[in-house]
């Protein structure tokens, strides 16, 4: 079988999901494509995954969708992949003659920060291409709900993101000097870091013991609003340092506005770091404690620091239990296999 994935952004979480899917399924024959983020070298470090990595310069949806095809052509695939809203309209845009495999990493219509005009046209486009699509992966089972409302008709089936990192040591709850408070991604407006920096001069308020840390980088703009109230920003690093640094957190804090299922967050409850959720839709349909106000999350962390109490790690646990599932299961590969049986009928 051979898997041509398609994605405008190998990095972060997206990444460590694709690269995980790819080392699930060690049979078939993968094959890369990055669109528009050409400058990057961060594939490098993972060729041995791929029999070969193609790098389109257009950002032209439709340039983009000729070029895919082609390369469909030429390396005989059987299933393309697309990772994200914007792989899934290269992937659809024209016909094809492999199957389509979309995972939206968080589809563009349900992010709040979008007005509401720009979520219908997402939405839209969505619906239309959905007859195009062979088979939806959701990250999570909120994503799994929007993917059902896109069409009745939709295959889709649940593979939550899952961490590659060994089940850390209970730690034990000792805070001395510079509780570190931390997160890790891309800022961005999805990843919300105004609402960080809220907590972060929240927390302050009720102590002064407190460090506050964002492992990544991204928009400028964003990243002075962290810097202007004292948070660290130790720009983008390789992933063996990324878990070093996340290592050193008392907390890890999740303050996004917009998710699919933060690969960040898994990692973090594999390193057994105590955890802190912003309220949103994906973590809340996965069950997982949420805060509504930065001012009730502060305050969380705060009574736990304070008293080291329970920190919600049963809850947690019976989530990591069930992204492990997605792993050890290898639902990615009985799926595809799956896909490839039925055309045969």
């Amino acid at each position: 079988m051979n898997i041509l994935h398609v994605t405008n952004r190998y990095s972060g979480g997206v990444k460590t999901s694709l690269n995980n899917l790819v080392r699930s399924s060690p049979s078939a024959r993968h094959y890369l494509v990055l669109v528009g983020d050409t400058q990057s070298n961060s594939h490098e470090q993972d060729e041995e995954l791929f029999f070969s990595v193609h790098k389109i310069h257009s950002k032209n949806p439709l340039g983009v969708a000729f070029i895919i095809r082609a390369l469909t052509e030429e390396l005989n695939i059987d299933v393309i992949h697309a990772h994200s809203s914007w792989a899934g309209l290269y992937a659809r845009i024209l016909k094809n003659t492999a199957f389509i495999v979309y995972q939206p990493h968080g589809l563009a219509f349900g992010n709040p920060s979008f007005n509401p005009i720009k979520r219908f046209l997402f939405k839209f486009v969505e619906v239309m291409l959905s007859s195009r699509t062979s088979l939806y992966i959701a990250v999570g089972v909120n994503e799994e709900r929007l993917i059902k409302g896109i069409s009745g008709e939709a295959r889709v089936i649940l593979i939550r993101n899952w961490s590659g990192l060994p089940l850390g040591a209970l730690r034990e709850a000792k805070f001395q000097q510079g509780i570190v408070v931390g997160t890790a991604g891309r800022i961005c407006v999805e990843k919300d870091p105004v609402y960080f920096a809220q907590v972060a001069n929240e927390l302050r308020k009720l102590s002064s013991n407190y460090r506050f840390v964002w492992v990544g980088a991204g928009d400028e703009s964003l990243a002075k609003v962290l810097v202007d109230n004292e948070v660290e920003i130790t720009g983008w690093q390789v992933e063996s340092n990324v878990y070093k640094l996340m290592q050193e957190f008392d907390v890890f804090v999740s303050t996004s506005l917009f998710e699919g299922l933060p690969v960040a967050l898994i990692d973090a409850l594999k390193m057994r770091i105590p955890t802190f959720l912003r309220d949103i839709p994906p973590f809340r349909a996965e069950g997982l404690p949420c805060f509504k106000t930065p001012t009730e999350l502060a305050q969380a962390i705060h009574e736990y620091t304070s008293s080291t109490k329970d920190c919600y790690r049963a809850k947690f646990d019976e989530f990591l239990f069930l992204t492990e599932e997605s792993k050890t299961q290898k639902i990615y590969h009985r799926s595809l296999i799956d896909l490839m049986d039925k055309s045969l009928d």
